[in-house]
């Protein structure tokens, strides 16, 4: 279509479908003010979170307090866990033999879990040490993707899902599961976490 109408199209009436790479540069240009797009940024049901936030000004403020954390000086020093993390999903990887199926998808989802919890939350999910890489978040997070999809249009879904209990959710979507009890642990945690906690002593 855009061969025919030009490099821009507009597919709703908030929404342009661009084709032209050399327009990249300007649209994900970091120098401006921009504010995120609210019916997009509550997708996930956390719309007052740092990733969802809609003001660029209070958006700011809120990655400043994170920014310590992804600095290039902290992510070398995480090197050794990451490289650890790396070589236990190798030596796995070397186990399969003689024709036998390596589900890398799913191997690959345990490796950034573990890496990303162990920084984030000091402790790993250890789902690299998952027979088969069967325990993974990744059918629970193809489902909140979906999920996401519906909520854009009812945003009340993440809310319901917060607040039914485990065993209702655990009957009627069972692979949600990991991710819903997730948000709940980071709903109700106490502000002293080790990721508060790494933040604070960043700051200092």
């Amino acid at each position: 279509m855009t061969l025919r109408t030009g490099p821009i199209i507009r597919i709703t009436p908030t929404e342009l479908h661009i084709d032209d790479p050399e327009y990249h540069e300007q649209l994900y240009s970091r120098t401006g003010r921009r504010d995120k797009y609210s019916y997009f940024s509550g997708r996930f049901g956390y719309a007052s979170d740092s990733f969802s936030t809609v003001s660029h000004d209070l958006h700011r403020l809120r990655r400043k307090a994170l920014s310590p954390m992804f600095s290039v000086k902290k992510i070398e020093d995480f090197q050794p866990v990451i490289r650890e993390k790396v070589e236990k999903l190798c030596q796995k990887i070397t186990r399969y033999q003689d024709g036998q199926v390596l589900p890398l998808s799913r191997a690959l989802m345990a490796l950034t879990t573990d890496i990303i919890t162990e920084y984030s939350f000091a402790k790993s999910y250890d789902q690299l040490d998952s027979p088969g890489f069967q325990d993974t978040l990744h059918e629970a997070l193809v489902a909140i993707y979906v999920t996401g999809h519906f909520a854009l249009h009812f945003p009340i879904v993440f809310p319901i899902l917060d607040v039914m209990p485990e065993w209702l959710v655990r009957k009627m979507q069972p692979e949600v599961l990991p991710v819903v009890g997730m948000r709940k642990v980071n709903a109700h945690s106490n502000p002293t976490s080790s990721l508060s906690r790494r933040v604070a002593d960043a700051e200092l």
